[in-house]
């Protein structure tokens, strides 16, 4: 029986990082092969990977096997590239076969170890839920997506007041809109967009003090528009408010907009979300400190990217082949292999040649990054604003 892909990638994610024990401290698949309760934290850690290097030494053929056979290939270059950590042209060179051969055979590899793993999970059987009303909101999302468009944010705004504009009468409401002087265009899916919008005008509403008023305002971002819904919260709806915020929460971040609910003492509350942002930019950043990924990572709450870590040049290799991300965030300063070594290796390897690299680095040195392929050069402390604009110029 073979694994399902979900499995395949959790198996690949332990070969991945094999080395980095607090990583594999806390993965998933460990409560799938060991009770989570019965060990401590470091001693699941250890049975999981002593688990996938057994399985990796099980596929290790007997020595009659011709060394070119597919189980001799499958068992090498799992060997070479994850416990020895050879990278992919070191592994090529043993085995005398060509880099894209050897990708192939990893992937087959990573397939044929996971399917070994496969009937050994200890299955726990979860209880089924119904849909809920969220469950059934996304999905018909999903289906009414169709293209993204460009559309008149002013009318947007008008027209979603427009739909409330009943309700705010009924509750004795007020509303009331600003906008940028200048036309503003963004590109979304005018259904979800518009509904997320009503949503949220519609709960502000309901949940306004009587004879207050709830305000709307728009800003221009550099993708898209950020709304800000304002209002002053009636006391009976103190409790949970950001609850009730749920669905159009979602229908934003289904259009990868980001979203912040915010109430202060005196009640007011204000919630502020993007529309019309492009699809989420896979960015890879390349650093040995954690602490600077995270404070990347904070950096572009709200901003349309995904933000994939990598602590070492030869875990950021492999995944800037896996991922092809849009922009990669390059540190100088690491382990094993430094910035100028790896920022080589992209620009000379042809899957990852033309995917631009930010050098991100206390050795203030752009000129030698430029000379090396670099797009863009950042000295560290680095500031939000500097970040932003510095991917912005990576992607044109």
């Amino acid at each position: 029986m073979k694994a399902d892909e979900s499995f395949v990638e959790q198996i690949r994610d332990v070969l991945g990082h094999l080395y980095d024990y607090p990583y594999l401290q806390s993965h998933p698949l460990i409560g799938q092969f060991e009770p989570p309760n019965q060990l401590s934290p470091q001693g699941r850690m250890r049975s999981l990977r002593s688990l996938v290097l057994e399985a990796i030494e099980e596929m290790n053929p007997a020595p009659e096997v011709p060394f070119r056979s597919h189980r001799a290939r499958a068992y090498n270059v799992l060997n070479l590239h994850y416990v020895e950590g050879l990278m992919v042209q070191g592994a090529a060179r043993e085995l005398a076969i060509s880099e894209r051969q050897v990708y192939r055979d990893l992937r087959n590899a990573e397939r044929d170890l996971a399917t070994l793993l496969w009937p050994r999970r200890r299955v726990v059987e979860q209880p089924k839920e119904e849909l809920t009303r969220a469950d059934v909101v996304l999905a018909e999302a999903e289906r009414l997506r169709g293209e993204r468009e460009e559309l008149d944010v002013q009318s947007l705004l008008e027209g979603a007041l427009q739909a409330v504009a009943r309700l705010a009468e009924e509750r004795d409401v007020c509303t009331s809109l600003t906008t940028p002087g200048a036309p503003l265009t963004i590109r979304t899916h005018r259904m979800i967009s518009r509904q997320a919008l009503i949503s949220v005008l519609s709960h502000a509403i309901r949940h306004a003090q009587p004879e207050k008023e709830v305000t709307l305002s728009v800003e221009g971002k550099r993708r898209g528009a950020q709304l800000l819904v304002s209002y002053l919260g009636s006391a009976d709806a103190s409790e949970g408010w950001e609850a009730s915020l749920t669905i159009p929460r979602q229908l934003v971040e289904l259009e990868g907009g980001g979203w912040e609910a915010s109430a202060d003492s005196e009640g007011q509350r204000l919630i502020s979300f993007t529309l019309g942002t492009d699809s989420l930019a896979t960015l890879l950043v390349i650093d040995d400190n954690e602490g600077l990924i995270e404070l990347f990572r904070r950096y572009l709450t709200g901003e349309s990217y995904r933000l994939i870590g990598a602590r070492d040049g030869v875990e950021g290799l492999r995944l800037a082949e896996e991922h092809s991300p849009d922009v990669i965030v390059l540190d100088v300063m690491m382990p094993q292999q430094d910035g100028w070594v790896v920022l080589q290796l992209l620009r000379n390897r042809s899957r990852t040649r033309d995917i631009p690299v930010l050098v991100c680095s206390v050795i203030d040195d752009p000129e030698l990054a430029f000379s090396l392929g670099a797009a863009e050069f950042l000295a560290k402390p680095v500031k939000r604003e500097e970040l932003l604009t510095a991917l912005e110029s990576c992607r044109r």
